[in-house]
């Protein structure tokens, strides 16, 4: 056979067949070559861009996983504007802010938090927050802020913006990381520890509820999560509770693994939660003996964390047991 190419002539003894073969393969060769060249400076370039780990967003590049969603955190600092706000009650309100690109997540697991920055009477001030939106929300993320007094108080200058005001966000923040089905990594770095747990209690003061509603709502939103969840909601007053009815609703809809407990300081009439703080013994009552199988999650005001720890402590629960957020 006579194979002409360009420019030259050359005699084959070969057939028309296992021609067309060695021609592809050829073509699959050089095309590999490419694409692999190609891939590699696309990690390149990835890899080194802003510091970041883009590795998951090199496979998605080449198609070797799925697209990715594309995650607002990832592009490093954000200025965020608000976009809506609603109370809560009489100090506390549901704030929305807007992400750069309206098919961006957050980009948060169950258990982080992320850094709010502003200048506030001249000064910059920078607190962590906990999104309640959850990590599925597209284009936008949610804010539960309670209102603080103060000169420099972030949160005061917050309920005080206007629709398109903008403040500074950067993150993921935090030691804790909800997994699922039971499953946390704790620490930092190389000294991160994979702990699995069956049973969950949460224990919250006031606004302290958000990074603990994450954890539990990513729970109960997996049909594949077994573990036993109980939350006790402490606020100082039956009028200062709030998220009530999403709370209730959580409660009813999962009632064989999610039980919810309200307790107050100082109760009004009518009220049929507990009344105690939340270091009191009506309050421990309900927390299940120490276990390793047993983990206590608890956020709220600094006197209040430090309070409960040392109850917890008393009753026999290992610090490696308890996570402070």
């Amino acid at each position: 056979m006579h194979v002409l190419g360009p420019g030259f002539y050359v005699e084959m003894d070969i057939e028309t067949d296992e021609l067309v073969y060695w021609l592809k393969v050829a073509t699959v060769g050089v095309i590999g070559v490419v694409t692999i060249q190609t891939a590699y400076k696309l990690y390149a370039n990835l890899r080194h861009e802003k510091g970041r780990s883009r590795w998951k967003e090199f496979l998605a590049a080449i198609g070797f996983i799925p697209p990715l969603i594309p995650t607002a955190l990832s592009s490093g600092p954000l200025s965020i504007p608000l976009d809506s706000k609603h109370p809560l009650n009489h100090n506390v309100a549901r704030f929305r802010f807007l992400l750069p690109q309206p098919d961006q997540v957050l980009g948060l697991r169950p258990g982080q938090h992320i850094s709010i920055a502003a200048t506030v009477g001249g000064k910059r001030v920078v607190r962590m927050y906990s999104p309640v939106s959850g990590n599925e929300a597209r284009g936008y993320f949610d804010l539960i802020i309670k209102r603080y007094e103060g000169e420099h108080a972030l949160s005061k200058h917050i309920h005080a913006m206007k629709e398109g005001d903008k403040l500074e966000c950067d993150g993921p923040r935090g030691h804790i990381v909800y997994k699922g089905r039971g499953t946390f990594v704790i620490g930092r770095s190389k000294k991160r520890e994979k702990r699995t747990f069956h049973h969950l209690t949460a224990i919250a003061g006031g606004s302290g509820i958000t990074p603990l509603l994450q954890i539990l709502k990513s729970s109960l939103e997996d049909y594949s999560d077994c573990c036993s969840l109980h939350l006790v909601f402490a606020n100082s007053s039956d009028k200062d509770v709030f998220l009530r009815e999403e709370l209730d609703a959580l409660a009813e809809t999962h009632s064989t693994r999610f039980r919810l407990t309200y307790t107050v300081s100082k109760a009004g009439d009518g009220w049929r939660g507990c009344v105690g703080r939340p270091d009191s013994s009506v309050v421990f009552k309900l927390i299940p003996r120490p276990s390793d199988d047993h983990v206590v999650m608890i956020c709220g005001p600094n006197p209040m964390v430090k309070s409960v720890v040392n109850g917890l402590k008393e009753m026999g629960h290992q610090e490696r047991n308890v996570l402070v957020f």
